[in-house]
C-alpha cells in the first residue's frame, strides 16, 4: 500500500472516489435520517439520509437522485445481509496488509462489486441512532397518562392478527384474532387500561372485539388497517425510542410470530413488503438478524376440498439476546477499523437479471449511505485518508498512468496508489474539494464554492 507522507498524513484514492455510475435496482431500501426506510427509486433531491462519518454516524443531504437506466444486477449476500447493485458499485470492505514484523493491519478500502470474492469483508449497519422525540402524539391520541408500550403491544398485535369493520352509521369494529387464553386475558386488560374499555370475547373464544367508532378512527390514524397483504409499518414507528419499538415487535410475535427453542424471534408473514420492513426495524434496533427466506405454502386437502396457497411466504429471524461480536474473526489488529459498523464476509455472489437501476448524489459528509443495512458508496468523488477514510475529496473522473506500470493509463482508480504520484495533477488540472478539520462544514463549503469559481 501508499507509504508516502504529507504533513504526517497518508493518503489514498481508490475506485469509489473516481467515477459515477454506481447503481442500484430501485427496491434497494435506504435508511433515512428520520429513521424511516425508503425504497430508492422514491427518494427526492432534499431527502436527508443516514451516513457512515469518522467517528460516529452522520446525515447527509441527496443532491440529486440519478437514473442510471437499466443494467445488470447481482445479489451479494452475507450471513445476516443481502443487497442487490451493479457490478460497477463499491462497497466498503476490509483489505489486510503484513507489515516487516508480521502483525496483519486491518483497514477499509472501497472496493466495486466485480472485484469482490466470496470470503471478503464488508460493511454492514450496527444500528441507527435513537432519535430524542418520535413523530406520533401519544398524548393526543390516547392521552398523558396512558400506558404507551401497552399501546404499541396493541399496535403490533393487530398489524399481525387484527381487522376493522367500517359499517358508517351502522356499527365500528375493531378485532383481534387470540387463539391463546393467556394472550386473550393480556390483551383483553390491555384495552380496558388504554381505552376503559370492557373488549367483548366471541362465542368460541378465539376473537376479542370492541365496537368503537373512536377507537376504529384512531387505528385508522395510526395506518395499520387495511387487508393483511397490503399492509406495512407505518413510518412513525421507526421514528420512536427502542423501547417502544420493542413493544411493537413483542405484540406482533404474540399475533403472527413465535419464540423458537433457540429465544430466536421468528417472523413470518404473506406480505414481502411487510416482512422487509419489519427486518430493518430490527436493523436499526441493533438485533442481529437472517436473511429472509421465502416457502411456497403447501397444497392442503380440508373435508375433501384441495386447497391451494395463493402467495408465498416470507419469514426471517431475529436474535435480540445475540451478544457476540461479529467481528471476532478478522485476523490482525482492527485498531484501524470504524468501531460504528460490524463487518461480516461474503457467502454468496450471483447474477441476478437486469432492473432499472439508480444511484444517490449527496451533497456532504462522506459521500456514502446505507441501502439493505450495507454500507454502500454514492455517485462522485472522494479522496480518503488512508488509515481513518476521512474525507478530504476528489475530482470525478481522471487518467493515471501508475509509476512502474506498463499499459495505457486508467481512467478511474482502480488500485491504490500513492497520492504524491498524482497530487500535481489534480492541483493543477482538477477541481478539488477543501477539507479542513479546523473549520465547519458550512465554512468548508464556502471554501470549496471559492476554489470552483476560481477555476
Amino acid at each position: 500500500g501508499p507509504d508516502d507522507i504529507i504533513e504526517n498524513k497518508q493518503y489514498m484514492m481508490t475506485s469509489a472516489a473516481s467515477i459515477f455510475g454506481n447503481c442500484q435496482p430501485g427496491e434497494a431500501l435506504v435508511s433515512m435520517a428520520n429513521n424511516t426506510v425508503k425504497q430508492l427509486k422514491d427518494i427526492k433531491e432534499g431527502d436527508t439520509v443516514w451516513s457512515l462519518g469518522l467517528n460516529n454516524l452522520m446525515t447527509d443531504t441527496v443532491a440529486k437522485k440519478i437514473d442510471s437506466g437499466v443494467k445488470k444486477i447481482f445479489k451479494i449476500t452475507t450471513r445476516t445481509r443481502t443487497t442487490r447493485a451493479t457490478e460497477e458499485h463499491p462497497f466498503l470492505t476490509i483489505q489486510s496488509e503484513k507489515q516487516w514484523d508480521g502483525k496483519i493491519i486491518n483497514y477499509l478500502v472501497w472496493k466495486k462489486l466485480k472485484d469482490i470474492k466470496v470470503g471478503d469483508v464488508i460493511s454492514v449497519i450496527r444500528n441507527i441512532p435513537e432519535r430524542e422525540k418520535g413523530e406520533f402524539n401519544f398524548s393526543q391520541m390516547i392521552g398523558q397518562d396512558k400506558d404507551r408500550h401497552a399501546f404499541m403491544k396493541l399496535l403490533g398485535f393487530f398489524l399481525g392478527d387484527g381487522w376493522t369493520r367500517n359499517r358508517i352509521g351502522q356499527s365500528y369494529e375493531v378485532s383481534l384474532a387470540v387463539y391463546d387464553s393467556l394472550l386473550m386475558e393480556k390483551y383483553a386488560r390491555i384495552i380496558k387500561n388504554v381505552f376503559g374499555y370492557e373488549a367483548k370475547k366471541s362465542m368460541n373464544n378465539n376473537v376479542l372485539s370492541i365496537y368503537s367508532k373512536d377507537i376504529l378512527e384512531l387505528f385508522e390514524k395510526c395506518g395499520i388497517t387495511g387487508k393483511s397483504t397490503e399492509r406495512e409499518i407505518p413510518d412513525w414507528i421507526f421514528t420512536l425510542s427502542h423501547d417502544l419499538q420493542l413493544s411493537f415487535l413483542e405484540g406482533y410475535i404474540d399475533s403472527d410470530g413465535y419464540i423458537n427453542s433457540n429465544n430466536s424471534w421468528v417472523f413470518e408473514a404473506n406480505n414481502e413488503w411487510l416482512v422487509k420492513k419489519l427486518r430493518m426495524l430490527c436493523i436499526h434496533l441493533g438485533m442481529n438478524v437472517s436473511n429472509i427466506f421465502v416457502r411456497t405454502r403447501v397444497e392442503l386437502e380440508i373435508l375433501g376440498k384441495s386447497t391451494k396457497p395463493t402467495s408465498p411466504s416470507f419469514s426471517f429471524q431475529a436474535y435480540p439476546n445475540y451478544s457476540k461480536n461479529r467481528s471476532t474473526y478478522i485476523a490482525g489488529s482492527t485498531e484501524l477499523l470504524n468501531t460504528n459498523i460490524e463487518y461480516e464476509r461474503v457467502s454468496k455472489i450471483v447474477y441476478d437479471g437486469e432492473e432499472k437501476t439508480y444511484d444517490l448524489n449527496l451533497s456532504y459528509g462522506h459521500h456514502n449511505y446505507f441501502a439493505d443495512g450495507v454500507v454502500v458508496h454514492n455517485s462522485g468523488g472522494a479522496l480518503y485518508l488512508k488509515r481513518t477514510q476521512e474525507l478530504i475529496g476528489v475530482p470525478s473522473r481522471i487518467s493515471v498512468a501508475l509509476v512502474g506500470f506498463g499499459g495505457s493509463p486508467i481512467s478511474h482508480m482502480s488500485y491504490s496508489i500513492p497520492f504524491t504520484r498524482i497530487y500535481q495533477f489534480l492541483e493543477d488540472n482538477c477541481f478539488q474539494f477543501i477539507y479542513d478539520s479546523n473549520q465547519t462544514e458550512k465554512q468548508c463549503g464556502e471554501l470549496r464554492k471559492k476554489k470552483e469559481e476560481s477555476q
